[in-house]
């Protein structure tokens, strides 16, 4: 056992969850109907023992006003002149943040009454071999509204070879995170508009790994009013390839699909040759990777096609 998991097991022990304090870091661009039910979420937790900064990133709509229509003084107001993205609106809250714990909650998404106090119980049990939680959460269509499915790895542990390939873990609305780790590994990287949780979750499983919660404590919505940061931008699995390449070539098959997705996402763009380039390198990391021959055969027809 490492100093600081002595560390934390001392701290944990014997310890009772309503004496945990919990900083919650809301990220929220205008939408302030949505932001009003995401804090509402908050305010129902069970836990009580949280502070709440929501991080206005330069909304052109007023939430400051919404804000001050709680009449709870747990709700923290920080605003940003001009428009940073989610990353750096987390990071904002992050430093703003006193609690042990940090959990982040989209402005678009509502947690259920008990997450915080069932995350928190499992840290407690678990402890100190985690050091952030993530959990089952059910995705919501608002149109058709229903739930539509649900979305768990079911995996704890360290993940990092799992998060190689892909975003296991999902939304960081359903992260519970020791805000010490989350300092040791620097927050989210500002450079992304899209994908920075999977990013931040990589760099954390360097270090630290990830307890589940095989129960549905969030839901997620799906809705016509955009999410923060979510468009679907091109550079993102190249930036991550580029950034952690010496994990990928350290795992043949990662690196074989991440390079068939980095082709994928030049393919969008147009670059054709450079897409090609990456689909031959997959191929060469791992010959049996099938959906490498389906985008070659896509670049050559001169359109994607859903696979």
């Amino acid at each position: 056992m490492t100093d600081s998991e002595k560390s934390m097991n001392n701290e944990t022990s014997g310890r009772c969850d309503s004496d945990i304090l919990v900083s919650v870091v809301i990220p929220a661009f205008n939408r302030p109907n949505l932001l009003h039910r995401a804090i509402m979420s908050v305010i129902d937790q069970t836990h009580k023992n949280l502070e709440i900064f929501v991080v206005d990133d330069a909304s052109t709509e007023d939430l400051r006003s919404l804000l001050e229509g709680f009449s709870d003084d747990r709700i923290n107001y920080l605003r940003h002149e001009i428009n940073k993205g989610g990353s750096a609106a987390r990071n904002t809250g992050i430093r703003h943040s006193h609690g042990e714990y940090i959990a982040f909650l989209d402005s678009d998404d509502e947690w259920f009454p008990k997450k915080i106090e069932t995350q928190l119980a499992d840290f407690l049990k678990k402890a100190p071999t985690y050091h952030a939680s993530y959990c089952r959460y059910e995705v919501f269509d608002d149109d058709l509204g229903k739930v539509v499915k649900y979305r768990g790895f079911g995996r704890e542990g360290n993940l990092l070879s799992d998060l190689l390939f892909k975003n296991c873990i999902g939304t960081t609305s359903s992260i519970l995170i020791r805000k010490e780790c989350l300092d040791r590994i620097g927050g989210f990287d500002e450079m992304l508009r899209s994908g920075q949780e999977w990013e931040m979750y990589i760099r954390f499983s360097k270090y630290y790994s990830f307890a589940y919660v095989d129960s549905s404590l969030l839901r997620y919505h799906i809705h016509k009013q955009g999410r923060i940061g979510d468009s679907k931008h091109a550079e993102t699995p190249s930036y991550i390839y580029e950034k952690h390449k010496e994990l990928y070539m350290g795992n043949r098959k990662a690196n074989a699909a991440m390079l068939s997705d980095v082709g994928y996402w030049e393919m969008a763009l147009g670059d054709v040759r450079k897409a090609r380039r990456c689909f031959l390198r997959s191929l060469l990391a791992d010959p049996l990777l099938m959906r490498n021959y389906l985008r070659i055969l896509m670049s050559f027809r001169g359109r994607l096609v859903s696979e």
